[in-house]
């Protein structure tokens, strides 16, 4: 073809060269088509029967320690104990004598004594005439007098005799033989052997299992199996403690490690440990959000309250309810409002695929956060 000098036949190729360009044009101003929904694996929210155990270790020992004090003020004598012996509720434990009173009796007695002598000296005379009967019947009536003040005295005298208070073993002498002590002050200490147990320091979200005798058992270091008879829960010892005190039956006298047991079997809500994201301070899951009862769902991040764990999986105490549907693996692989598809029952094949958006389905080899540190459960 030959080519008019005039371009006549460049008319053509400049016009379809035109209609070229603005055809790109419009392919550009064209809307990008929607990447379809990752297909997930979920994991549906039911309550299971779990069984739990939680031990808490401490040592057997008497529940109480009673405190010896002085009733008055005297002068210790005849200390018949040492620290450590074992005692019987109302043994001798020491004397307490009063200055006084000791010189009180030596002349009560002399007095005794001197009236004595006096009474025989008047019945010798009335043998021989040389007296009546009244003067026989007031020195007998003087006598009587002294010996009721002696056995008065003696008996005051007695009761200076600290005895033990319950059965146990003596610790804490704070006097010695001749020491001055003035009323109300500690002599020494008993242990109470009628009880004895062990005493816990408790969390506090803890106490109501503690306070479950029915769901506790016992056992010592040697294996032994001990009853438990009364739990009591003090006032709080430290900010979000208690302290937790178990008297054990059975036990013995001698003091020995002791396992406290806790075992129950209650419904929990569990979800997977690869459904759970976190931090330390806070946990959460990617809450899948039906849309309009399709198979279609939005992710929603859902904060949560974990409990305890099992291989099962770990409890959700808050943030979820049964039939609430998850992201079975690894929540921060869908940010929130992420449109995604779960697969019904006509598409089994991708039911185990991972919410991953690789689609590689691998679970964690640790269900830890991302800092290697394992989360915080009650």
């Amino acid at each position: 073809m030959m080519i008019c000098p005039h371009g006549s036949l460049l008319r053509p190729m400049a016009l379809a060269a035109t209609l070229t360009v603005l055809a790109g044009c419009g392919d550009e101003d064209a809307p990008a088509p929607s990447p379809p929904a990752p297909v997930v694996a979920a994991w549906t929210v039911s309550s299971q029967e779990m069984e739990t155990e939680r031990r808490w270790t401490g040592r057997l020992a008497p529940l109480r320690t009673l405190a010896v004090q002085a009733p008055r003020e005297g002068r210790v004598d005849g200390l018949v104990v040492e620290e450590g012996d074992g005692v019987e509720r109302g043994a001798p434990l020491l004397s307490l004598v009063t200055p006084d009173l000791r010189a009180r009796l030596q002349v009560l007695r002399q007095r005794r004594d001197q009236l004595e002598e006096e009474l025989a000296r008047w019945e010798g005379l009335a043998a021989q005439g040389a007296a009546g009967p009244g003067e026989v019947a007031a020195a007998r009536l003087r006598l009587m007098d002294a010996r009721e003040s002696l056995v008065e005295a003696e008996a005051l005298d007695r009761s200076q005799e600290i005895q033990a208070p319950a059965s146990g073993a003596v610790h804490g002498i704070r006097v010695s033989q001749g020491s001055t002590v003035e009323r109300g002050d500690l002599l020494l200490q008993v242990d109470d052997d009628s009880a004895w147990g062990v005493t816990l320091a408790v969390a506090a979200w803890e106490a109501s299992r503690i306070a479950n005798l029915a769901a506790l058992s016992a056992r010592d270091s040697e294996g032994v199996e001990l009853e438990v008879a009364r739990v009591s829960l003090a006032a709080g010892i430290h900010d979000g403690f208690f302290q937790a005190e178990i008297r054990l039956l059975n036990t013995g006298r001698p003091p020995r490690g002791v396992d406290i047991i806790h075992r129950e079997t209650r419904a929990a809500l569990l979800v997977p440990w690869t459904a759970v994201a976190g931090e330390r301070d806070s946990q959460w899951v990617g809450l899948l959000v039906p849309s309009d009862g399709t198979e279609f769902h939005t992710v929603e991040r859902r904060d949560v309250v974990l409990g305890d764990a099992w291989p099962e999986g770990v409890e959700v105490l808050e943030g979820l309810a049964e039939g609430d549907r998850v992201l079975r693996y690894e929540p921060r692989s869908h940010p929130e409002g992420r449109r995604v598809r779960i697969p019904g029952e006509s598409d089994p094949a991708s039911a185990d695929q991972s919410s991953r958006e690789d689609g590689s389905g691998d679970q964690p080899s640790q269900p830890y956060p991302s800092d290697g540190q394992p989360w915080e459960t009650r």
